[in-house]
């Protein structure tokens, strides 16, 4: 995957969750959606680390670096291919 696709990707699996959450919300006894719920965090998980590993991190806070790399890498609208 490219970098925006990985990107993407990230920003989809995020919206699924927020999604599943507002319905575990009204049925928080529902095993299926919480099952669902669970497998898409974990390859929500798993994409992040990858994004990061690859490109740097997404947010400071989540930072796998010991330095302020988030902050050394283009943003955004400096000539990326976003």
């Amino acid at each position: 995957m490219t970098r925006c696709e990985l990107l993407q990707k990230i920003h989809e699996l995020d919206f699924v969750l927020q999604e599943i959450v507002l319905f575990l919300d009204t049925h928080p006894c529902d095993e299926c959606a919480l099952e669902y719920y669970c497998c898409y965090q974990e390859e929500l998980e798993c994409l992040k680390v990858e994004y990061e590993e690859l490109y740097g991190p997404l947010m400071n806070e989540t930072s796998l670096f010991d330095e302020w790399a988030w902050v050394t890498s283009p943003w955004p609208w400096e000539g990326s291919e976003f």
